[in-house]
């Protein structure tokens, strides 16, 4: 990676994962991505690999999109790996768009019953890397010059500091900016309870995962990593990781699950390649908060794919494009 990537637990500076690749007989190719992210993902890589060597079996991709999305959930079904199963999904549907000529996230949004109006353009939250006031300060002001209006920070380390380094950037970048904040569960109930309390005066959007469990706060909260146990409908937000949580199909019934409980649907990258970022991308199209930005902003390990454009990020938003699957 470029720089490195840091929250409360972990200090990232590479990333692996593997492209798995379908060939219909027509030529047509359709790609997915298996990037299990240690520390936090339930799987690794060399697992996703050996279950992924089994897979023989495809369905057919024809249909109403209801039809293929089903069909689809049922053939990664037989994968337990959960970034496995995404490879698997991602592939199948990046094929099925270009060989129906749709985009994935009409087939998404088209099987899921998700807003009839897709946005042409969805703002991006940028992660903002935690450190001294000064520099924390000089970066978020030059990510709002591009024209993001939501800065993510990580926090869960030093609380101390980490709220000096706050207030300093909720100085410099305003009112009309939403700071978004993220402590991986770091806080116990004590702490947390004290961190929410400071959090508050500096209006932030939400907060994720502050504890585990999660405990009364003044701010909105939003539930991550606990997606993977049991989701509770406790919070004002559900952000979803595709790669962490199974696959596009497993995202849609979550979605589905978050609507009917009034709750908002934030889709989120693990510092993925670019293929799963588009497939990512276009899940967020599907069932994405039109209010809230995606936590799809790219990430400093993307260089590392230089000759693989993603012409559907700019350098503040997500761009709805028709082009037949994952574009």
């Amino acid at each position: 990676m470029s720089a490195p990537f840091v929250n409360a637990h972990e200090r990232f500076v590479e990333r692996e994962g593997l492209l798995f690749t379908l060939t219909h007989e027509s030529g047509a190719e359709g790609q997915g991505e298996a990037s299990p992210l240690p520390g936090f993902s339930r799987d690794t890589l060399e697992q996703c690999g050996a279950e992924l060597e089994t897979v023989r079996d495809f369905p057919s991709l024809f249909g109403s999109p209801k039809t293929v999305v089903q069909a689809i959930a049922a053939a990664s079904s037989a994968l337990s790996m959960p970034a496995a199963r995404h490879a698997l999904e991602t592939a199948l549907f990046d094929l099925a768009g270009k060989l129906r000529g749709e985009p994935v996230w009409w087939l998404l949004r088209a099987a899921s019953g998700g807003p009839q109006h897709v946005p042409s353009l969805m703002p991006l939250a940028a992660v903002i890397p935690m450190g001294e006031p000064e520099a924390t300060v000089e970066q978020a002001l030059a990510t709002v010059a591009r024209g993001v209006r939501t800065l993510k920070l990580k926090v869960g380390r030093d609380l101390t500091r980490e709220l000096e380094t706050l207030r300093s950037v909720r100085r410099a970048v305003g009112g009309g900016v939403e700071l978004r904040l993220d402590a991986n569960r770091a806080f116990g109930a004590a702490q947390a309870r004290e961190a929410l309390a400071a959090f508050a005066p500096l209006r932030p959007e939400l907060v994720e995962e502050p504890s585990d469990p999660l405990v009364e706060s003044p701010v909105p909260l939003a539930r991550d990593e606990s997606l993977l146990d049991e989701p509770r409908a406790d919070v004002a937000v559900w952000v979803l990781k595709p790669m962490a949580l199974g696959g596009l199909t497993r995202c849609l019934e979550l979605a589905a699950r978050a609507r009917e409980s009034d709750i908002d649907v934030i889709v989120s990258h693990l510092l993925d390649g670019p293929v799963a970022l588009s497939a990512a991308a276009a899940l967020s199209l599907a069932v994405g908060a039109p209010n809230r930005a995606a936590g799809l902003y790219p990430h400093p390990g993307l260089g590392a794919w230089p000759e693989r454009p993603l012409p559907a990020f700019t350098q503040a938003n997500l761009i709805r494009r028709d082009t037949p699957g994952l574009g």
